[in-house]
């Protein structure tokens, strides 16, 4: 997954990351869930449009997101944004 910066919805306190693939290093895409159910679509892919969502979000917060791996093996990778 690419670090984005500035206001997108995969840098939001409210999203859950997940990568998608066969293992930590096929990764193939990652899953962005809004877990205050706020963005329209349940699950979209972090490089989709959907993602820009939050420039238009009340609730967008920017800080610690919850990213987890494939494999499961860093279930709460802190990832830090500016």
């Amino acid at each position: 997954m690419s670090i984005k910066n500035g206001k997108c919805c995969s840098n939001c306190v409210y999203s859950f990351l997940e990568d998608v693939g066969y293992s930590d290093y096929t990764v193939e895409g990652t899953d962005v869930e809004c877990l205050i159910e706020v963005h329209p679509k349940k699950s979209f892919a972090d490089d989709s449009r959907d993602n820009n969502y939050a420039e238009k979000c009340k609730e967008f917060e920017q800080g610690i997101v919850v990213h987890i791996s494939v494999e499961g093996t860093n279930p709460f990778t802190k990832r830090y944004t500016v």
